[in-house]
């Protein structure tokens, strides 16, 4: 009864007096915003994204390639700020180290999604070399 009591009247909190036994909750438009104290920090995106930029695994996104080592990433839903963060890394092999990087492009963030940049750099003055590889991103609001 406490659980109803608590979603009859949209309390935001459960008592730790409530009884609560279920394997599945549904909630619709879940938005925590403050846990312990801290403010909530919302996973809205991720990815696995293969070289050739097709999603091999993602949730609230998808991915493309419009050319050798330039990506996207558009969001399902638009989000509520263009303000988000992004989380990029690029799978290399152990055996070459071949100095690839990931950015995330200036100007590109949108309330839809943005793009990035894998490189391979040789340490020198030249600009590096655009490459295909696999990459995972993580967006947070």
């Amino acid at each position: 009864t406490g659980l109803q009591s608590a979603l009859d009247s949209k309390q935001a909190t459960l008592t730790s007096s409530t009884d609560l036994n279920v394997d599945t909750i549904t909630c619709s438009n879940f938005q925590p915003t403050n846990i312990n104290g801290y403010e909530a920090i919302t996973i809205v995106a991720i990815a696995k994204v293969m070289a050739n930029g097709n999603l091999e695994y993602g949730k609230n996104c998808s991915s493309s390639r419009s050319s050798t080592g330039k990506y996207s990433i558009t969001f399902n839903n638009s989000l509520p700020t263009k303000s988000f963060i992004v989380q990029l890394s690029v799978v290399e092999s152990t055996s070459s180290r071949d100095d690839v990087i990931i950015t995330l492009d200036y100007g590109t963030s949108s309330y839809t999604g943005f793009s990035y940049t894998i490189s391979e750099q040789d340490n020198s003055d030249v600009a590096g070399t655009l490459r295909d590889r696999v990459n995972f991103v993580t967006v947070f609001i």
